[in-house]
């Protein structure tokens, strides 16, 4: 009886997800690329980087930056240097740009890093991007617009991933087309609210609204609780900017050891979330990939039933996945990458196991050098 039970519970499961998926695939369907336009922009702007560690990449995300096409008068860069121990902070010094202030901040995390290059800022909207990052010479412009235009305070833009030649990169490829889709689809549906901090901004006057960046007991989550609060103001005020013009390209993790621990820092902040729609759709999801397990844990037990439920969640998941993953890459257009869907899938699937299991565990991880603890 207990058996047949869990074989419905499964289904339900499986049907419930494709419903979710296809919400976000209508939402990001119906949100428009935005028109361009002729007129210049009369929004002043300070950007802010936290780094952390990244002489490899600091000069590259800064120079491109620089050269934006947008008044020089109207722009700002603040780049916040979170305690480096390479040569970040010396790379940075040595770029001569008038608009350019380099700033320290020794103690705290990220999220004080930013409120430091906050306080600094003199302009009228800021914007975020991270030290490994590099953004389009129409960046900004294309971000203000959906500001200066429809008055949006706070815009979400698309981040992509520059590289993915092997098995780990692809996975992580794969993975930020499903996050963007479900960013966008889900703030235009209404049912999620996602960011990534490589592509966000807000005006100062809604940062003074939401009285700083919240929740500094936790080392991740600068934007996504952000995020929460200017939601809490009206979803009105938000907007994804579908450009291929906004798009900010970051490196993958190298290695899968560094992956892991990215991604139990990106974990850590999953059961903090203040709109607790968030929360029960993640619960939900990981649900549904546990009783995937479940179900081939018990193969053996009965009688085929339980794998046969499994194959057949395994075959509704993976075909509503890359239908949704194959419409969004018609927007970031990555050559060839859709052919290796299915290994990427599998890894994607433990990785929701793990996810879910490693935000309630509370384990601490290692970040660029910084022990850190999930709390």
């Amino acid at each position: 009886m207990l058996l047949y039970l869990f074989f419905f519970i499964s289904i339900a499961l499986a049907i419930g997800y494709v419903f979710l998926i296809m919400r976000y695939l209508e939402g990001w369907t119906n949100t428009d690329v935005p028109t361009t336009s002729d007129s210049k922009p009369v929004t002043s702007v300070s950007i802010i980087v936290a780094v952390y560690n990244e002489e490899q990449n600091i000069e590259a995300c800064v120079t491109s930056i620089l050269r934006n096409v947008y008044p020089e008068t109207l722009l700002e860069l603040i780049v916040v240097d979170n305690g480096s121990t390479d040569n970040t902070y010396s790379i940075l010094t040595s770029i001569k740009d008038s608009r350019l202030l380099v700033l320290q901040q020794k103690e705290g995390h990220k999220k004080e890093a930013l409120e430091k290059g906050i306080q600094y800022a003199k302009n009228e909207f800021l914007l975020f991007t991270d030290g490994d990052c590099e953004v389009r010479e129409r960046w900004v412009e294309r971000m203000i617009f959906a500001y200066e235009k429809n008055g949006k305070e706070c815009v979400l833009g698309p981040v992509d991933i520059d590289k993915y030649n092997s098995v780990l990169t692809r996975f992580q490829a794969f993975d930020m087309l499903a996050m963007m889709g479900i960013t966008c689809g889900g703030l235009k549906e209404n049912i999620m609210y996602l960011s990534n901090g490589a592509n966000f901004g807000y005006t100062r006057a809604l940062y003074d609204q939401i009285k700083g960046i919240p929740k500094k007991n936790l080392a991740s989550g600068d934007d996504v609780f952000v995020l929460h609060e200017i939601v809490k103001k009206g979803k009105e005020k938000i907007a994804f900017v579908k450009s291929k013009e906004a798009i900010v390209s970051t490196h993958t993790q190298t290695s899968w050891k560094s992956l892991i621990q990215q991604r139990i820092r990106w974990a850590s902040k999953a059961t903090s979330y203040v709109q607790k729609r968030d929360v029960f759709i993640n619960g939900y999801v990981f649900l549904f990939s546990f009783s995937i397990l479940v179900n081939l844990v018990l193969s053996p037990l009965t009688g085929g039933l339980s794998f046969f439920t499994a194959c057949f969640q395994f075959f509704i998941k993976g075909a509503i996945d890359y239908a949704f993953i194959d419409h969004v890459n018609k927007f970031f257009k990555k050559k060839h990458l859709m052919q290796f869907f299915i290994s990427s899938f599998f890894i994607h699937w433990l990785y929701i196991l793990f996810a879910g299991i490693t935000s309630l565990l509370g384990l601490s991880y290692d970040w660029r050098g910084k022990k850190l603890h999930v709390i």
